[in-house]
């Protein structure tokens, strides 16, 4: 059967496919069966500019006739798999057209895919307001600030986990993964976002890791130090309670540009909450959104908020095995891992900045996170040689 191909005819007697739904529609030749392109002509008169209910209708009557398509393509293989009840291998023409129609639904989901990605992008670049909703608005008497700080410690670390459930739900917790976006804001400021699992092979104790995580985070004028500046000035609120931090830090690069940093962290251990009761950690740090008593200043600075969580918790995973004999369904081992989510934005600067220090912003952002992996990694490596060694003097 022939699918008939209906052609519109011009005033000077002579006959053509409509060009513009000849672009749109495939022509697909299964079996004696051939959908061509020109077939939607039959929709009507399309020479002029539909208006928006006919333009639904054509998309309807597109959609129809694809999924018709697809259809045909669907029958066209089927004979290649049964045949009487009996199953046959497709001969070389047919084996060809099964090709062609793979490679085109492959296409088809990878620009799909890629479709998706871009909205998602698209919507991560728009989006002004943590994850971790709760703000964090301090007044200037002492006892209320840490008041404050305290009725929101268990409503961060809870916007936190939550968080981090939904951001690697489905994923391999004990395989490598790393994410991350960086762009300039809507309102002229730059952004970096990301998203990490960390695998730590050799670990044996989650409060180690997270006791590195504390440490780190808790002087991170450190390595804001290394990477945005040449000195950083800290002052902290004392909250009273060592798993609360407020850090306020003031970081003076080698342009002479000042960047501060007004951050609260909260953290909490769960000896029990894990795979062999192994333990497991979590830090959220957010950024204060108003401070009557510090208020910021961004006539004289630039202001740089941070938000993350982290989780230190133990997974457990199949054992390698390099011989024919593959292990049971009990051989498994547990491995230590980091999942992490940051996000730090440089905000749109309001004092004159040299060219050559806007030139640089971009990749000054987020520096502080990949820091942060590497005093993971090397913890990681120092842990594993300390063992190492105590495993050769056994042996001696």
């Amino acid at each position: 059967m022939t699918v008939a191909t209906r052609k519109r005819g011009r005033s000077d007697g002579s006959v053509k496919p409509h060009a513009r739904l000849q672009a749109i529609a495939p022509r697909t030749h299964a079996r004696g069966v051939t959908a061509d392109a020109t077939a939607l002509a039959s929709l009507g008169d399309l020479d002029r500019q539909p208006n928006g209910e006919e333009k639904q209708k054509l998309e309807q009557e597109l959609e129809k006739l694809q999924a018709e398509l697809l259809g045909f393509q669907y029958r066209a293989l089927m004979p290649a798999a049964v045949d009487g009840g009996k199953t046959h291998k497709p001969n070389d023409q047919l084996a060809g057209f099964v090709g062609d129609v793979l490679r085109d639904a492959i296409k088809a989901q990878q620009l799909s895919l890629a479709s998706v990605q871009a909205v998602l992008s698209n919507y991560v670049s728009q989006q002004k307001v943590s994850p971790i909703v709760t703000p964090i608005r301090l007044g200037k008497d002492p006892a209320a600030r840490r008041a404050t700080l305290q009725a929101l410690k268990e409503v961060k670390l809870a916007e936190g986990k939550q968080f981090l459930a939904e951001r690697s739900r489905g994923m391999d917790l004990t395989k490598l993964f790393a994410e991350e976006e960086r762009f300039e804001t809507d309102d002229g400021g730059f952004c970096a976002m990301r998203f990490d699992i960390t695998p730590l092979p050799g670990v044996k104790s989650v409060r180690e890791i997270f006791d590195t995580l504390f440490y780190f985070i808790f002087n991170v004028e450190i390595s804001i130090s290394e990477t945005l500046g040449v000195l950083t000035i800290r002052e902290d609120d004392e909250s009273g309670d060592k798993s609360i931090a407020h850090h306020r830090l003031l970081a003076t690069n080698d342009h002479g540009v000042q960047v501060e940093f007004s951050t609260v962290h909260f953290s909490d251990f769960n000896e029990y909450e894990s795979n062999g009761d192994l333990g497991s950690g979590m830090i959220v740090a957010d950024f204060v959104d108003c401070d009557d008593l510090h208020p910021y200043r961004p006539a004289e600075r630039l202001r740089n908020d941070i938000s993350a969580v982290l989780q230190i918790t133990p997974e457990r995973r199949k054992k390698a095995h390099t011989g024919l004999n593959g292990g049971g369904n009990d051989d498994e081992e547990v491995v230590i891992t980091v999942t992490r989510w940051l996000r730090s934005n440089l905000h749109r600067p309001q004092i004159d900045l040299s060219p050559e220090f806007l030139a640089e912003m971009p990749d000054r952002v987020g520096h502080w996170a990949k820091e942060m992996l590497n005093a993971l990694i090397e913890k990681r490596n120092a842990i594993n040689a300390a063992r190492a060694v105590m495993q050769m003097n056994a042996a001696m």
